[in-house]
Order: structure tokens, then C-alpha cells, then sequence
């Protein structure tokens, strides 16, 4: 059965703002009018996420607590799986009361609040709320001091993870997130200056397993789908998968070779000979320039060294020659991957050779894999423990195994056509 998301937002477009989050991964996403709140349950049995509008930004903070109340009732008696607290990324409106209010109909012990929206300039740093006034300069300044908006009349202690704690990755946040909570601490602000950073957030949340209220902009919703573990199959769209391709095995050549016929491909060829001869910063750049185009045109980059491509007697020709370079190599298929997973949204990594996947792991600072499942006969599905990338999904293939259109059909069960 599909998990449900129960939303509540305080006007009509920020319900939208926060639904279509949910939409871009093929979810079915209705949008609930202020004037038919009480129906909510004719509106949830083709549906996997019902945002509420309350229109409670210019109510009392009387009158907005209860609305948000009734509303947050009425879903937890509807049994959703998941409940997120929309707010507005600068912190408009009865944002403490209505936090207040859907932590108490819905019994939850602890609110992550989370209301950076990079994407739009939105950022917090150290607990305060700034706006990007320059996005190409990056200059900013501050608007509020979040704890202190949402803190509303119980004057009990608001507490703030900083980017220090975001960086030691979801699992560590996830713990202190606990700690917080069962310090007696209700309300908690997490810092966020990059989509990188609400993605480990996202991941935290997942990880928890005690009663919480996810608040945030659009921003953190649109890592939710994911996080939550919400999306049943997947799309180029949904799965940014990136193939990395470091083995010298004809077997993966030919596999290569048939893989790049399909339409949802795109071959990334890296000078073999640049590398060779030190140019490893301009290719790693414009191999990253490229799989980030070819990802936000929804296809799947392919990178490989452009001597596998070659005739197989010069492949192992060139190819041997780099052999004691392979660290260079395997820095810069690392280097590529954070820079698509943090610049471009990758979530899947694919990568062909044991000895390209242990190093990249390695450069990611992976302590461990948890394996999900077998794709094709010694090709395993699994999603990485450790380090800031933590949750990120990884597919393993060695160099000689699988036949022909083996990556085809790998990719056919991650991002079907």
C-alpha cells in the first residue's frame, strides 16, 4: 500500500508551492480549498498527498491555532503515514502558534524546523533567517532569529543544529535530533544553506523513530518524497541516476556500447590522455558541466575513459599506461559525483569496476552499504552508510559480469524508459 502525506499550509499558494514538491515524482498530489476543509475525506482514496489550505495567515493567533487544529485532527484521524507543516520560507504569518497547534492535535513529541528555501534565496545560518539580496554575489542579510519566532507563548527553549552538525550526515543529526528530544527540547531549528543540506535533513527525519512534526518551506519538501520513501517506481525524472565507468574489461566496452544506443542516454567521454598528461581539474569540470546538463534534460550521463571507447587493442593500450595513475582517476570519478550529487540532484550512482567502486566509496567517506536487492545476477542495489552522503543509492557491477545488454536492463529496473 502507498504512503499517505497529510499537508497543512497557512494560504493557497503555498499550498501549491509545497504540493507540486510532491507531484514532481509522480505522486498524486491534491490541493484542498479553505471553503471545504471539513471534507477532507472525500479527497484521500485515489490520493497520496493532501495539502489543506487553512488561509490562517491574517487570523488571530487565536483563531489560527484552532483552525489549524481542527485540520490537523481531522488527518490524524484519516491515518495518514507522514504530516509536514508548511510554512512560508520567510517566516510570514502565525508560525508558532500553528506549529503549536499540529504538534498537540497530532501528539507529536518534537517540531524539526526547517524553513530554507536555497532555490530561492532562503537560507539559515547560526539560527536566523536570511535573504539572499544578491544570488549571483551571494550577498545576504539577515531578517529574523528563528527560534525566537517560532518559540510563541510557551517560552520553553528552542534549540538549533548549525551546519557543523548537518555535515556529519543523517545519521549522526538523526541522533542528536533524538537527544534534543528527549532532553524535553520541543521545538528544534536546523541550519540550511544548500539543497545538499536539506537533503541530509530530509534523511535525519527518516531515520527518527519518535513522533515528529516536519515544518518547513518548499524547499525541504521537495526531498521529502525520497527521505519518506514515498516514490513506488521510478522515472528519469524522480531516479537522477549517473553512470561511472572505470574498468578496462571488454565485457563492459561492448555492454557500454549497447547501453548508448538508447534514448535515455548520454555518453560522457574523459580524455584519457588529458589525464595522462595532468589536465585533471579542466576534465573533471567539463565532464561535470556536461552530466549536469544531461540530468536536467531528465537523461542519464554515462562517464567513461574515452580509451574504453577506442579499439579494444588500443583500450588496453592506453589503459595499462594509466594503471599507476588509477588514484588520479578514481579522484576525479569521485569528484565528479559530489559535484552531480550536490550541484544537480544525483541519487544514484552506478558504478562499473570494483576497483573504481571501492574508491570512489572510499572519497565519499562510506564506512558501509546497506544492501536493498539484486537488479540482475551479481549486480545488488543498496544505499551508502557514513559520511555526508549517507542514504544515497548505489548499484555495483564488476568489470566482466553481465552480458550485452546488461546495463540496459540494470538501468530498466532503476529509471525505466
Amino acid at each position: 500500500m502507498r504512503k499517505k502525506v497529510g499537508v497543512i499550509a497557512d494560504n493557497l499558494t503555498g499550498a501549491n508551492d509545497s504540493g507540486v514538491q510532491f507531484k514532481k515524482y509522480g505522486l498524486n498530489t491534491r490541493v484542498i480549498l479553505p471553503s471545504i476543509p471539513e471534507n477532507i475525506s472525500e479527497h484521500i482514496a485515489d490520493t497520496d498527498i493532501v495539502v489543506v489550505s487553512t488561509e490562517t495567515r491574517r487570523m488571530s493567533p487565536e483563531e489560527s491555532y484552532a483552525r489549524v487544529y481542527e485540520i490537523a485532527k481531522q488527518l490524524l484521524n484519516l491515518k495518514f503515514d507522514h504530516y509536514y507543516k508548511k510554512v512560508d520560507s520567510t517566516l510570514r504569518g502565525r508560525v508558532a502558534e500553528e506549529i503549536e497547534a499540529a504538534m498537540d492535535a497530532l501528539a507529536m513529541s518534537v517540531a524539526v524546523v526547517v524553513p530554507s528555501f536555497p532555490e530561492s534565496g532562503r537560507l539559515v545560518r547560526n539560527g536566523y533567517l536570511e535573504i539572499l539580496q544578491d544570488i549571483d554575489e551571494g550577498v545576504s542579510y539577515p531578517v529574523c532569529y528563528v527560534p525566537s519566532v517560532i518559540q510563541g507563548k510557551s517560552n520553553s527553549p528552542v534549540a538549533i543544529l548549525t551546519l557543523d552538525d548537518v555535515h556529519n550526515g543523517p545519521l549522526a543529526l538523526g541522533k542528536c535530533i533524538k537527544q534534543l528530544a528527549r532532553g524535553g527540547i520541543k521545538k528544534i531549528v536546523i541550519d540550511a544553506v544548500s539543497d545538499k543540506d536539506l537533503y541530509i535533513i530530509a534523511l535525519s527525519l527518516a531515520s527518527l523513530r519518535i513522533p515528529y512534526l516536519a515544518v518547513g518551506s518548499a524547499g525541504l519538501a521537495s526531498h521529502l518524497p525520497i527521505a519518506w520513501n514515498l516514490v513506488q517506481g521510478t522515472s528519469a525524472a524522480n531516479r537522477r541516476v549517473v553512470v561511472l565507468v572505470g574498468t578496462s574489461n571488454k565485457v563492459s566496452a561492448d555492454q557500454v556500447k549497447n547501453l548508448c544506443r538508447s534514448s535515455q542516454t548520454v555518453l560522457v567521454p574523459l580524455d584519457t590522455h588529458g589525464i595522462y598528461n595532468g589536465d585533471c581539474t579542466k576534465i573533471t569540470d567539463e565532464a561535470v558541466e556536461t552530466a549536469g546538463r544531461i540530468l536536467a534534460g531528465e537523461k542519464i550521463p554515462v562517464i567513461v575513459l574515452d580509451s574504453l571507447m577506442a579499439g579494444w587493442s588500443d583500450a588496453i593500450g592506453i589503459t595499462e599506461r594509466i594503471t599507476n595513475f588509477s588514484s588520479t582517476v578514481s579522484d576525479i570519478f569521485a569528484n565528479i559525483s559530489k559535484a552531480l550529487i550536490d550541484k544537480f540532484g544525483a541519487n544514484t550512482l552506478f558504478i562499473v569496476g570494483g576497483g573504481t567502486a571501492t574508491d570512489v566509496c572510499h572519497r565519499l567517506a562510506v564506512s558501509a552499504i546497506d544492501i536493498d536487492r539484486e537488479l540482475e545476477p551479481g549486480i545488488p542495489l543498496g544505499a551508502l552508510i557514513g559520511g555526508p552522503y549517507e542514504g544515497l543509492r548505489i548499484i555495483t557491477k564488476g568489470g566482466g559480469i553481465g552480458h550485452a545488454d546488461t546495463l540496459t536492463e540494470v538501468l530498466n529496473h532503476v529509471s525505466p524508459p
